[in-house]
């Protein structure tokens, strides 16, 4: 898989992990905590540990602005390091508490993912969140055709 694509899919699941947990509380969202790239250069932009713009930075970003776009979460604006308060919307609230059927103790996605980000399992967090995302792709193709 691709560099972006593992970062998206870790910076996702904590980003949804996180507004799950406040809600329904407005939390604003700095890409700088998703990515650990806080110091920043000269001109106010994050660099990483050798001093360079931080990409990881702007995949944090590029992410929330996506989780926006695509209506699993809703803001009060961007700004600069990332998004102005932000809340679940209906449909991120609504894939995040899906259980599947399948198991016997009802863990939601959401749940799960708060479990697996505390524990500190990354790459367990990005496969949950991997199966949200397209798990509110479906809903919103079945809803809206």
């Amino acid at each position: 898989m691709a560099r972006n694509m593992e970062l998206f899919d870790e910076y996702a699941a904590r980003i949804l992990a996180d507004l799950y947990e406040a809600f329904p509380v407005k939390k604003p969202l700095n890409a700088s905590d998703y990515c650990g790239h806080s110091e920043i250069n000269d001109y106010g932009e994050p660099i990483d540990e050798n001093g360079n713009p931080s990409k990881a930075f702007h995949i944090a970003r590029a992410t929330i602005e996506w989780l926006i776009e695509t209506g699993y979460i809703r803001s009060d604006g961007m700004w600069q390091y990332g998004a102005k308060p932000a809340v679940l919307t209906p449909m991120g609230l609504a894939v995040l508490k899906a259980a599947p059927e399948s198991l016997a103790v009802k863990e939601t996605t959401g749940d799960k993912l708060v479990r697996l980000i505390r524990a500190g399992s990354a790459d367990a967090a990005k496969d949950v969140v991997r199966a949200a995302i397209a798990g509110g792709a479906a809903f919103v193709t079945s809803q809206f055709g």
